[in-house]
């Protein structure tokens, strides 16, 4: 019996070996076959090699190409789009390679001669603990070549605006913009267009970026804006026309004439834009219209992504949704972002306000007539880039004694107009508060906001908001007690829809 015990066990043993074998050899053979696919086909060898960069989700900047005329072999849409796509690609590895030191980066889209510049440039820059990070934001290509054979072609790359980001042991140093003309010449290799030649010149033309803005004189008596039932990324998914037109006809009634409002930005399709949610936007403007009321429109909210490379999709989103809405009437403003200022405690205060620049730049390239300004957290931000908005906008949930001091600094800091763009106090009455706020104490806390502002001039202010709510995402604000209870209470208008007493003073400090 042993003996069969025995027979048996080795049997098993030797059967093991034989399983174990073969899945090592089919392993082998799966990566062997994978590899000779990917090597002899015009898949993305990135899978494989370096890098795995998502090209075309992450570089779009505005590009426009011409195919007419071209000598040599006329390319059809097939070819021309497959060479403007390999063409970024080009652009996108190149300033992945500068801004990381990674010359390995740029093997999949330049040929061997035409890494050597790129690869000296990372070598210094190494050695000098220096990095450039930058991005593209307009091209104008021209194919004026491509051969007989399908393997060469030749374009020219017009008025390239650039923005450079210069940085020392990861440190910001200094920033700049260039605009110039390129002109390249591609081989077809192992699927790829690949560069074999790159040359720039300064560009004849020049980059202008002013405002012909005109900043309106009459003073703004707004209120940020959610309906009651739907606040945050609720007013979007379930948005109610009828719900709107009542709530705007509530604020004129409540002698205010500006709404401010929130676009989030993955909620409306990030760089794509949702076309269904571009249209709910313009049907709110259309309704402020019909009701008298003026918008000002918030971008980028729920966003807090500032990486130089990630530039161009911000961009294409900022597009989509300006050329839709910046023809409107009912169009007040363009707030570029609602409170950067709580991102630069993680990520800097340069690499926040260089995203911001550009952003204003763009928007201005799309839009020079309509004022653009900054939703600032704290007034003590809002004099970081005043020279290129509009209006200086900033919130204020500071003691109300502070509010003298803050206008008479800013004022020293910025001549440019001033917005209150978002202040309050709650009505939540708990242990959390200690019992120190009720509605008859949020009334005389607007009463007192409003006889400040005829003090110091302040003749624009937007104040939160015009509902308490019932409920809020806890992705916005958590779960815990004390944070979510004040943040409902913040309106003028009660659960029930009753005015609260602080609605007396919403547009003056008179009874």
């Amino acid at each position: 019996m042993e003996k069969k015990r025995g027979r048996k066990r080795r049997a098993l043993k030797q059967i093991g070996v034989v399983l174990l074998f073969l899945v090592i050899n089919l392993a082998l053979v799966s990566l062997l076959s994978k590899i000779y696919y990917e090597f002899n086909s015009g898949a993305d060898r990135s899978k494989l090699l370096h890098i795995n960069l998502e090209y075309n989700s992450y570089y779009k900047p505005k590009i426009k190409v011409t195919a007419d005329n071209v000598e040599g072999r006329q390319p059809n849409l097939q070819n021309v789009n497959t060479i403007k796509q390999d063409y970024l690609k080009s652009w996108y590895v190149r300033k992945y390679a500068l801004l990381n030191n990674d010359p390995k980066a740029i093997e999949d889209f330049y040929t061997d001669s035409a890494q050597v510049k790129i690869q000296r440039i990372i070598a210094q820059n190494s050695l000098d603990t220096v990095s450039v990070g930058s991005t593209s934001s307009e091209h104008d290509l021209t194919i004026k070549f491509f051969s007989e054979d399908g393997q060469v072609v030749y374009v020219d790359d017009k008025n390239v605006k650039e923005h450079h980001y210069f940085f020392k042991k990861g440190k910001f140093l200094h920033k700049n913009q260039t605009l110039k003309d390129y002109s390249a010449i591609l081989l077809l290799e192992d699927g790829f267009w690949r560069i074999r030649h790159l040359v720039s010149e300064q560009s004849k033309h020049r980059m202008t970026t002013k405002s012909k803005a005109l900043v309106t004189k009459t003073p703004i008596k707004g209120i940020n804006y959610y309906p009651q039932k739907t606040p945050w990324f609720e007013f979007w998914k379930q948005y109610d026309s009828t719900v709107v037109k009542k709530d705007f006809e509530i604020i004129k009634n409540l002698k205010l004439n500006t709404v401010r409002i929130f676009i989030p930005y993955e909620l409306f399709g990030k760089e794509y834009v949702y076309d269904s949610k571009l249209k709910l936007l313009q049907k709110t403007l259309d309704i402020a219209q019909e009701t008298g009321l003026k918008v000002i429109v918030t971008f980028f909210d729920f966003y807090s992504n500032y990486q130089i490379l990630d530039y161009t999709i911000c961009d294409r989103h900022l597009e989509n949704i300006v050329n839709g809405i910046k023809s409107h009437p009912a169009l007040l403003q363009y707030d570029i972002k609602n409170e950067p200022d709580l991102d630069i405690l993680l990520y800097g205060e340069a690499k926040v306000t260089n995203w911001l620049s550009f952003m204003i730049q763009r928007l201005r390239s799309y839009d020079p007539d309509t004022p653009i300004t900054i939703g600032w957290a704290t007034p003590e931000k809002a004099h970081l880039l005043a020279d290129e908005v509009d209006v200086v906008s900033f919130h204020f949930y500071k003691k109300i004694k502070k509010f003298n001091e803050v206008i008479k600094k800013l004022r020293t800091q910025t001549d440019k107009p001033l917005v209150v763009q978002e202040f309050g106090r709650h009505s939540k009455s708990s242990i959390w508060n200690l019992w120190s706020h009720n509605k008859n104490k949020q009334a005389k806390y607007h009463k007192k906001m409003q006889t400040l502002f005829k003090e110091n001039n302040i003749q624009n202010f937007v104040s939160w908001t015009l509902y308490d709510f019932p409920e809020i995402d806890p992705a916005i604000f958590g779960r815990m007690p004390h944070k979510i209870g004040p943040q409902k209470n913040f309106g003028f208008i009660d659960i029930e829809g009753n005015l609260k007493p602080a609605a007396k003073y919403i547009a003056s400090d008179k009874d």
